[in-house]
């Protein structure tokens, strides 16, 4: 049987190297994150002050342990995105799919708006933080769901 201090141990350092349930590709687009001063360098420092946060995250009633409630509560809020990137994924093909043939086509991908001409707000073919920026305030709000209003 697995050591639960072991497995506690994998999962805090998991999040707060932001690779818990994805690939380690994913995770240099979190670089920005854990480059907390932007210096373009993750330092020791960054690591344990991340640490830190997730511990705490984790830590849901503050006695300072993760208790296996604590931990399963984690899992199930992983479990929970999972599941609701699915259906976002799944409701995305299906609006793409405008024949319903259960495939899309290069056609129906291509089909609607032009969302990137959209985003390029200043129209040189170039999405920069700015333009990002702005298209993340205006889609879910200022800061939210994001550490340092990142």
């Amino acid at each position: 049987m697995t050591n639960p201090k072991t497995v506690i141990f994998f999962v805090v350092f998991a999040f707060s190297m932001g690779l818990a349930g994805t690939a380690v590709a994913q995770s240099m687009e979190r670089f920005p994150r854990l480059d907390t001063n932007s210096d373009g360098a993750v330092t020791r420092a960054e690591v344990d002050g991340i640490r830190d946060a997730v511990f705490s995250r984790l830590d849901r009633n503050g006695d300072g342990m993760i208790s296996t409630d604590e931990l399963q509560a984690a899992q199930d809020m992983i479990a929970l995105r999972a599941e609701m990137r699915q259906l976002r994924l799944a409701k995305a093909a299906a609006w793409r799919d405008v024949d319903g043939d259960g495939s899309i086509s290069r056609a129906e991908m291509d089909f609607g708006p032009d969302l990137f001409g959209i985003v390029d707000i200043d129209g040189d073919d170039r999405l920069d933080a700015e333009e990002l920026r702005r298209v993340r305030t205006l889609l879910i709000g200022e800061g939210k769901g994001h550490r340092n209003g990142r």
